[in-house]
């Protein structure tokens, strides 16, 4: 929703004040405050070299309908809403067999099942808290006693987007903050979503949107959609990165990453490398055929050690391209290094790749 911002996970500051915030909000129970410990150091100690990325959110006074994209370092909603004036969080926890959608999240919420949600130590009502953990890839109602930025650092994956069938679901995606597509544009290639009814928080009511057509998302926004059937849809521009959403590279080996136009007229398509610290020596494997050579040839084109802006050439519909990213590691000088790609289109869609480079001798 605002600005973002990249960097390596490494903040111990932030670390100490997590514990510190642990002692005064967990002291109703000691077993409760030791293993919120445990369990902050195990998070912490894996995001540590990561690539991170802030996601920020621009909260009204009252109700709020967030998407979360990044995975918080620390997913303990007290340190996520920390030195923000968050009173109450709730998040969908439920099953197909439970009702997702909420009209008023003011009295719904309390009383719809599948439904967890935290209040700040500083209310009255906080030992009713159900909600433990704040994670990534998820929608949450977020209730704010006056207008604040929220800004929560994560890690990012390209995992796939799972719909609830013939039922609303409270969805989001990470887009442009310039020019993000209107929700026709958006659904448009999706047959279970192009005619649904969608609905949007406005002053803490949720308002039916009349005319998609003519109305744009907005980035990290929740909102509801009916899924009309099942569906994989995940957007005009759908990636397929690695295992498990993250893309790991090694000398010698070859990770494709796949994108595909689910609309009906082209796309034009840009990978962004963003590399917060050091170099990330990335390249893209071209076949080469004929020449000198007997059969296919793979040449790595360098891209280059640091950040990088490419244009993609024009993705035709329902067309799909493989573009195979290799690791330059003789030009590494570290055992481990860590990037983002972002996979933009112009449709105004991001789709955000974590990159891992390894290079074995050097550990």
């Amino acid at each position: 929703m605002t600005d973002e911002m990249y960097f390596y996970g490494s903040g111990w500051q932030k670390f100490m004040h997590t514990i510190i915030w642990s002692v005064f909000d967990q002291r109703r129970c000691k077993c409760r405050l030791l293993f919120s410990l445990v369990l902050m150091a195990a998070c912490f100690q894996s995001a540590i070299g990561a690539a991170l990325r802030t996601q920020s959110f621009e909260l009204k006074k009252g109700w709020n309908a967030i998407y979360l994209d990044v995975d918080p370092v620390i997913r303990a909603p007290g340190v996520v809403f920390a030195g923000v004036p968050v009173d109450i969080v709730a998040s969908y926890e439920g099953t197909v067999f439970f009702r997702q959608y909420v009209a008023d999240p003011n009295a719904d919420l309390f009383k719809s099942l599948g439904w967890g949600t935290w209040y700040a130590p500083s209310r009255e009502d906080s030992f009713l808290s159900e909600l433990g953990a704040v994670y990534g890839k998820k929608s949450y109602l977020v209730h704010a006693t006056e207008g604040a930025t929220l800004s929560v650092d994560g890690t990012v994956s390209c995992t796939p987007r799972l719909w609830r069938a013939d039922s609303y679901n409270l969805a989001g995606f990470s887009l442009s903050t310039q020019a993000p597509p209107t929700f026709a544009t958006f659904f448009g290639g999706s047959s279970a979503h192009k005619n649904a009814s969608i609905y949007r928080l406005n002053g803490g009511v949720w308002q039916k949107i009349i005319d998609t057509s003519n109305v744009a998302m907005k980035s990290g926004e929740a909102f509801w959609i009916y899924t009309d059937g099942p569906s994989s849809y995940q957007g005009p521009l759908e990636v397929t990165a690695g295992v498990g959403g993250s893309v790991v590279l090694r000398d010698g080996r070859v990770e494709d990453l796949i994108l595909k136009n689910c609309t009906d007229f082209p796309i034009n398509p840009s990978l962004e490398h963003v590399v917060p610290s050091g170099e990330f020596p990335l390249s893209i494997v071209v076949d080469v055929v004929g020449g000198v050579w007997t059969g296919i040839k793979q040449v790595p084109a360098a891209l280059g050690n640091a950040s990088w802006v490419v244009d993609l050439p024009a993705l035709e519909a329902d067309a799909g391209f493989k573009i195979p990213l290799a690791l330059q590691s003789d030009k590494m000088v570290e055992a481990e290094v860590n990037s983002l790609l972002c996979i933009k289109s112009d449709l105004g869609t991001e789709i955000w790749v974590p990159l891992t480079g390894l290079r074995e001798d050097l550990k």
